[in-house]
């Protein structure tokens, strides 16, 4: 069973516009700004539209829209890719109309839903919208509004939707419509490649149950930095603890039972190829404190170290000086271990020029000369960034 209701919108000047619909003995006297439901036992009625002649609003717009009015029962099954899933009546509702909806997350999904109601339920009837996640009870809505909300942890997302009894009013003012929206967070999958060697990811985008997947190509080896907690201190070095893995493919998934993680990072990336008298553990992480970081020194090659800065809410590198004992460029970049996004070169005689510094960033390189000591230092005067000062 369908029916079609008439709706009237109305644009007008308060002073001077006037619209009245009539049919017999009834008539309305519309507003400006209103929608105006006409009920459809009326075959005819009739239009009266008076303006002063300045055109300055709209004017008026009568629209035949039809809906059905069977009750529902579905069970629908929300996607893991991020699609939305809608349901509800959008374009009109019905009296004594009981519809129920169950979403279910497709298998292996995230477990972690999005969700907003947006309705505008008739305001002088009996009409309720209920919801429940994993079958408790969250709340009823009722007149119009809009609410919206995040859940992780949703295996079934259930709506009741339940109109009142026939109206007889000639006229009713609203949009009488609900409409819900939902829709869940894909697993992230990134393939690393020659074009794009590094992949740095926060762990705290992850929702619980979602997943994140790192593959490389066949021809390479994949490794991993992790945050801040993992790295080890080797007496004047900071390096960084890192892992190779044995597969080509790696996935983490946040535990379903655990709090979101915060301020905690993982950075993967292709093992590079260096020249043979560069040291393969290359990647550095800056004291916590203070101190100084001192790079290796290669007698027949110029050689790339990065430093990353993971652990430290400001994701910045604070540098309080830098020494050099060679005319040699030494060049500073950001980025993955072979991008060139340059910041500044220095030399012996430029170090001094570059103090107090504070990089933002999560991954710096220093391409160093051979036969060059390159030392970074991290003193008490400067305060901020990964180099954190004490007074």
């Amino acid at each position: 069973m369908t029916q079609t209701r008439i709706k009237v919108d109305f644009a007008a000047e308060t002073c001077c516009d006037k619209l009245i619909i009539e049919s017999g003995n009834a008539t309305f006297a519309l507003k400006p700004n209103m929608i105006l439901n006409i009920n459809p036992k009326f075959e005819s009625y009739n239009i009266n539209f008076t303006t002063d002649g300045s055109i300055v609003q709209g004017g008026y717009k009568i629209t035949s829209v039809s809906f059905s009015c069977r009750n529902v029962s579905e069970n629908i099954v929300i996607p893991c890719n991020g699609t939305s899933t809608i349901v509800g009546y959008e374009n009109g509702y019905c009296s004594n109309v009981h519809a129920k909806y169950t979403l279910t997350m497709e298998k292996f999904c995230t477990n972690a839903l999005d969700w907003e109601f947006d309705f505008y339920l008739r305001e002088n009837s009996d009409d309720k919208i209920l919801y429940y996640i994993n079958n408790v009870t969250q709340g009823t809505l009722r007149y119009s509004g809009m609410i919206a909300s995040g859940t992780s942890g949703v295996k079934s997302f259930g709506i009741e939707f339940i109109s009142g009894s026939n109206n007889d009013s000639n006229f009713e003012i609203g949009k009488w419509s609900w409409k819900f929206r939902g829709y869940s967070f894909p697993n992230i999958n990134y393939q690393l490649n020659a074009n794009n060697p590094a992949f740095y990811f926060n762990l705290e985008r992850l929702r619980s149950g979602q997943e994140v997947t790192v593959t490389v190509e066949p021809q390479f080896e994949l490794e991993i930095l992790s945050d801040a907690s993992l790295f080890i201190f080797n007496s004047s070095t900071f390096l960084a603890t890192k892992y190779k893995t044995q597969s080509k493919v790696l996935t983490i998934q946040q535990n379903f039972d655990s709090n979101t993680v915060s301020d905690a990072a993982l950075y993967f990336r292709i093992v590079p190829t260096l020249p043979a008298d560069c040291t393969n553990n290359n990647i550095y992480h800056v004291p916590e404190d203070y101190g100084n970081l001192t790079f290796p020194v290669s007698a027949s090659e110029t050689c790339l170290y990065s430093i990353i800065t993971y652990g430290y809410v400001s994701r910045s590198l604070g540098i309080e000086a830098l020494f050099t004992n060679s005319s040699d460029i030494n060049q500073v970049t950001s980025g993955s271990f072979n991008q060139t996004l340059p910041y500044f070169n220095f030399s012996d005689s430029t170090a001094n020029n570059y103090q107090s510094l504070r990089l933002h960033g999560s991954v710096f390189n220093f391409i160093i000369p051979k036969n060059t000591q390159t030392i970074i230092s991290c003193g008490r005067r400067y305060n901020g960034g990964a180099c954190k000062y004490k007074y």
